[in-house]
C-alpha cells in the first residue's frame, strides 16, 4: 500500500493518527460515505482527547 500523506493528514503529529487516517480514505473508493464518516470519528476523538 503506497502511504502519501495529504495535507491534512500532515496537520497531525502523531504519525499512527495519520495512518489510521489514510487508511480511511483508502479503505475502498465505493465506500467514501464510510471512509469520510471515519475521519469524521477519529477527528472527534482527537478533539476530545478520548484516546
Amino acid at each position: 500500500m503506497s502511504y502519501k500523506p495529504t495535507k491534512e493528514i500532515k496537520d497531525f503529529k502523531d504519525k499512527d493518527t495519520a495512518l489510521y487516517i489514510s487508511l480511511g480514505k483508502d479503505y475502498d473508493k465505493e465506500k467514501e460515505p464510510f471512509s469520510k464518516k471515519l475521519q469524521q470519528c477519529f477527528k472527534e476523538i482527537l478533539e476530545s482527547k478520548g484516546i
